[in-house]
């Protein structure tokens, strides 16, 4: 597994850890399943010839610092997506919370 830190709006971080005590499940589990969903229909495609994009500056109290474990897998097509689409792997998964939540679960 590899480690690492999500900066999501608080709101997703709430959500994800709802949802993962309604499954019985970890938010590891679901922000993995959700990066797959994301890297299989291919939200957005690749990027040239700009820089990368994070997410909106904002007051401090509207984050959380998430900690979740990748598969191996899964994080190299996150980071393989994050230099296709110039993107955050943060923002990533934070748009990938907003588009696919509901797929994840099912």
């Amino acid at each position: 597994m590899v480690k690492t830190t999500l900066n999501l709006k608080k709101n997703q971080a709430i959500q994800l850890k709802t949802i993962a005590e309604k499954y019985n499940t970890t938010v590891s589990t679901i922000v993995n399943n959700l990066a797959r969903i994301a890297i299989k229909k291919n939200y957005k495609k690749a990027s040239f010839f700009k820089a990368v994009t994070y997410q909106k500056k904002s007051n401090a109290n509207n984050w959380y610092c998430q900690h979740v474990s990748f598969e191996p897998d899964v994080y190299e097509k996150c980071f393989d997506t994050r230099k296709l689409n110039k993107v955050s792997v943060s923002f990533f998964i934070s748009s990938a919370i907003e588009l696919f939540l509901d797929d994840a679960i099912k």
